[in-house]
């Protein structure tokens, strides 16, 4: 953000295209090499790419070609992109229990519950 407002605004549009692009290139590359040497050295039985960054093809197609290289025998699992979501699904199915058992807030007193449990 702060490189991109030093641009002239005839740049900025380029450049920021140019900027999120090498910053995802460098998340992958730290991503698949700090999780294969995990997997390697605590022996992983398998590799489980899942969540909505699952949906980035850069990151699938950059696990799979680092794992055919390394020639890992281990399953690496991703589901279909359309089954990469976020967790706002799970987060509707827990106010939805809570709403079934009766628990009713006013949304705007709702404070965040990082802890909360699905009883």
């Amino acid at each position: 953000l702060r490189l991109t407002k030093e641009l002239s605004p005839k740049k900025t549009r380029k450049y920021q295209a140019e900027i999120a692009a090498e910053f995802q290139n460098a998340v992958v590359e730290v991503l698949v090499a700090k999780t294969l040497r995990a997997a390697k050295k605590y022996k992983a039985k398998t590799i489980m790419l899942s969540g909505g960054v699952a949906a980035n093809s850069l990151l699938r197609r950059e696990f799979k070609l680092a794992m055919s290289n390394l020639q890992l025998a281990i399953p690496f699992l991703v589901p279909p992109k359309n089954l990469c979501t976020d967790n706002a699904a799970m987060i509707a199915v827990a106010g939805a229990f809570h709403f079934a058992k009766g628990k009713k807030d006013n949304w705007q007193e709702i404070q965040a519950q990082s802890d909360l449990e699905l009883r």
